[in-house]
């Protein structure tokens, strides 16, 4: 389904939604996670073209599958607002 596009932190990631094999739309990865502690705030993320591709493709569902820690639910929350 190219209108739903799960976001994920990390490459491999991915591997581990296939392997479900229910998800049927396309995926788009951050490459990290939200981290002040480590000197990563949303700017060194891949959320911009996350923003031009909701609009550019038509996305109408986003499906956050961050890691679920704190830098993951950060990350998930600043992209829910």
């Amino acid at each position: 389904d190219p209108t739903l596009v799960c976001v994920v932190q990390d490459p491999r990631d991915i591997v581990a939604v296939e392997r479900t094999r229910e998800f049927r739309g396309r995926y788009h990865v951050l490459q990290g996670a939200i981290s002040p502690i480590h000197g990563i705030g949303p700017e060194q993320l891949r959320i911009g073209e996350l923003v031009r591709r909701i609009t550019d493709e038509g996305i109408t569902e986003v499906i956050l599958a961050t890691n679920p820690d704190i830098e993951g639910d950060a990350t998930a929350m600043y992209l829910a607002e």
